[in-house]
């Protein structure tokens, strides 16, 4: 006898990204389990691709990997988790505030003469229907670089597959670092010619994946470039070649702003008002990222 069908309804959330509110179901179980899956045992970036998947398939391909900005897409998951699983998530923090006598003055360890720390481990209950998204103050204004009196550049926040692709190549210059570092200790007596030879194409490979990383970061980083005639898009009307070859043209003085927008792009978080129950110590713990709320 064939089961009977399940019918799984769905819900709305507005982000001011979206023009539409966008549509959600639910997670199923074969989805929640390949997430647990993949926490239990893949890499942060298996975890990562998994769950951009299985928002994907929530929310009818219309929230990728590769569609929106990370925050974005960590921001819907939450709602997907919220809705699917859970809304608190129990967690624990270490307190590493100072012991006090009852008159309140410091504790010290006898031998060391520091003030003991507390290292009380607390139980910290995480509302995930709190956690938003937070836009930095100058986040509008550093979205657009005038790069003439009619060109403009409109830049945007990376996508998770923008940031996979920057992270492979990070491993890739640990692995390099770290043979350079087994070839100079190698040796005893030190590197011979043919080892100093070896560290410097090394090195010179290093220096060139580290320009890589930025010029990637410059160009995932483009939403389009303006003139007064039309708008041209990455991908469609310009490879990174292309770009580079274009940038390198502009007034040096118009990026000046580049590693500012870096730095205060969204992203998801709450902040978390924590008393330890041991010292009474109070701290304040923020949390950002999808990472924060799950580790």
């Amino acid at each position: 006898m064939a089961l009977p069908s399940v019918k799984n309804a769905t819900f709305t959330i507005k982000v001011q990204e979206f023009q539409k509110p966008i549509k959600i179901r639910p997670m199923i179980l074969a989805e929640h389990k390949a997430i647990q899956m993949s926490t239990d045992v893949g890499q942060e970036s298996d975890v990562a691709l998994t769950i951009a998947n299985v928002t994907a398939s929530c929310t009818d391909g219309l929230v990728t990997a590769q569609s929106v900005p990370q925050y974005l897409l960590d921001f819907v998951f939450l709602q997907l988790y919220i809705s699917s699983v859970e809304n608190v998530i129990n967690s624990r923090y270490r307190c590493y505030g100072h012991l006090k006598d009852e008159e309140g003055n410091l504790k010290y360890d006898e031998e060391t003469k520091d003030p003991i720390v507390c290292d009380n481990s607390i139980e910290v209950k995480i509302p995930l229907d709190m956690a938003t998204i937070i836009y930095p103050e100058e986040f509008n204004d550093l979205k657009v670089i005038q790069i003439t009196d009619t060109v403009k550049l409109h830049l945007k926040s990376l996508s998770l597959q923008n940031n996979l692709d920057v992270s492979e190549l990070r491993v890739k210059i640990v692995d390099i670092i770290n043979e350079i570092d087994e070839i100079s200790i190698a040796k005893e007596e030190g590197p011979d010619e043919a080892d100093k030879a070896k560290i410097k194409e090394l090195t010179d490979k290093l220096i060139g994946m580290r320009q890589e990383i930025k010029d990637l970061y410059f160009y995932y980083s483009v939403d389009h470039i303006e003139d007064a005639d039309n708008i041209y898009k990455p991908e469609t009307d310009f490879n990174l070649q292309e770009f580079l070859e274009w940038s390198g043209n502009c007034p040096s003085a118009s990026f000046n702003r580049l590693e500012d927008f870096y730095q205060n792009v969204p992203t998801v978080g709450m902040d978390l008002h924590i008393q330890c129950p041991k010292c009474g110590n109070k701290s304040d713990t923020k949390l950002r990222g999808l990472k924060d709320f799950f580790s």
